[in-house]
């Protein structure tokens, strides 16, 4: 659910398209709203604890996916406060190149862990060719070779990226 800082923001979500015109102020040609921020109040995914964690270290098994060979993607979460908490670690996919207009970002899988005061785990997530396949514009389910960025984080605006690549096959 998102919560919009105007009605003339709806509707409004975390996958929306890219523009192509960015939010830099004092600047002619941008997509974004003169007297208020772009953004909702809370982003995608966005929720309140008593705990604070902290994500570090996003690791990719391979630079380079291939239909036999997925990848891991893994992240440090660590839980920075002396309450223990729970928390929905989100994967997001984003296709930076497509025949087909692509959403800025994609939530392809997520996990809830609990964590003790301190604690810090390593959470893995197995990102496959499956996660990364979309409806073309001949209706054709499918993906296509290219780069990909992976944001891992608490919500869709708060992550850490890498980047991988689609291929044929492995080299």
């Amino acid at each position: 659910m998102s919560f919009p800082q105007a009605t003339g923001q709806c509707p409004i979500y975390y996958n929306h398209y890219n523009t192509g015109r960015p939010h830099i102020k004092n600047t002619r040609y941008v997509s974004r709203y003169q007297d208020i921020p772009t953004e909702s109040y809370y982003p995608f995914g966005y929720g309140l604890s008593y705990s604070k964690f902290e994500y570090t270290n996003l690791k990719l098994s391979h630079i380079q996916i291939t239909k036999e060979a997925p990848i891991i993607v893994t992240v440090q979460v660590k839980n920075n406060s002396e309450v223990a908490g729970k928390e929905v670690v989100q994967l997001y996919i984003q296709d930076l190149v497509a025949n087909s207009v692509r959403p800025v970002k994609e939530l392809k899988a997520f996990k809830k862990m609990h964590f003790e005061p301190w604690e810090e785990k390593k959470v893995s997530f197995e990102v496959t060719v499956d996660m990364l396949k979309f409806w073309n514009e001949k209706l054709e389910y499918g993906a296509e070779t290219g780069e990909f960025k992976v944001f891992v984080g608490p919500n869709s605006r708060d992550t850490i990226c890498a980047s991988l690549e689609l291929v044929e096959k492995s080299s």
